[in-house]
């Protein structure tokens, strides 16, 4: 075996490895951009004040189907929303709902339940978890089809370099 059919049988299997190495980096850099934190937005307000005994909690979660509304298990529509009742005392309650099992996002309500009749008044919605934006939207088909085409590439290779075998050792035949 001379110098060049060395580096010819050297460098096959050397660029597979560089490729699939690519790719496996590709791949697994998308599946965790999938992996997305769940988002809570509180319809209803963050501070609500009322002379009821119950009052009604809406919102909406993106991402995950899991709820809990003061400690209870609320049921999530397939479209995210939800809607329950809570009760409240004379004064000051603090409602916690918090969205997700192993990632969170949490919000607190504030309720104060007066005995003279007031209007209820709504303050803008709250909104807790991150929307990366990093690793959502073209990244990951750059990156998905940059694998892919590692992939094609190294069985492309991966098969001449088979095929070559087998014609050099048909000539070594004859």
């Amino acid at each position: 075996m001379n110098g060049s059919d060395f580096w010819k049988a050297f460098s096959v299997p050397f660029m597979l490895l560089i490729l699939f190495v690519i790719a496996f980096f590709s791949v697994s850099k998308i599946n965790k951009s999938f992996v997305k934190e769940p988002t809570l937005d509180i319809i209803s307000g963050s501070e609500i004040v009322t002379d009821q005994a119950e009052v009604p909690i809406t919102g909406v979660v993106h991402n995950t189907s899991k709820l809990t509304v003061a400690g209870k298990q609320i049921v999530v529509s397939k479209d995210g929303s939800f809607s329950t009742t809570v009760p409240v005392t004379l004064g000051e309650n603090n409602v916690e709902i918090a969205a997700g099992s192993t990632k969170q996002a949490k919000s607190n309500i504030k309720i104060t339940r007066e005995e003279v009749q007031k209007s209820v008044a709504a303050t803008s919605t709250t909104s807790t978890g991150t929307a990366d934006l990093a690793t959502s939207g073209p990244v990951e088909t750059v990156m998905g089809s940059f694998g892919l085409t590692a992939i094609i590439l190294s069985l492309f290779v991966y098969r001449r370099s088979l095929r070559g075998n087998s014609l050099q050792k048909a000539k070594n035949l004859l």
